[in-house]
């Protein structure tokens, strides 16, 4: 990553624990496999080292922002430790899928004490 470190900020040990993540991930693979590279060039080979400015900003670049359809506008999805950028409107769709994913697998669930009188 060219000399690129990490920035020193309360989060860095998040990016740390997500790298982590992903060597164990790519450990259950012999290295020399199709699906480690895979996995390699989908979650690392992408990578984008963003910089922030002094006033604790980053500006995404051009490519991520045609990827994710993003003009001016963008919702900040957290997902336990991390989050995502998205295009609003976009999001929304995606919560609707994710939503009528979940009833349907839900209904696949036998009632138990995690799952009866949850709500949906």
């Amino acid at each position: 990553m060219s000399g690129d470190s990490i920035p020193e900020t309360e989060n860095a040990d998040n990016l740390v624990s997500y790298a982590v993540q992903i060597d164990g991930l790519l450990a259950r693979f012999d290295p020399y496999s199709e699906a480690y590279d895979s996995f390699a060039t989908a979650l690392l080979a992408e990578s984008e080292i963003l910089r922030i400015d002094p006033e604790g900003r980053i500006a995404l670049p051009e490519r991520l922002k045609v990827h994710a359809g993003i003009a001016d506008t963008v919702m900040f999805v957290g997902k336990q430790s991390k989050f995502q950028i998205w295009e609003p409107e976009r999001f929304r769709a995606h919560s609707e899928e994710a939503k009528t994913r979940l009833r349907a697998f839900r209904k696949t669930l036998e009632p138990g004490p995690d799952t009866r009188g949850a709500q949906g």
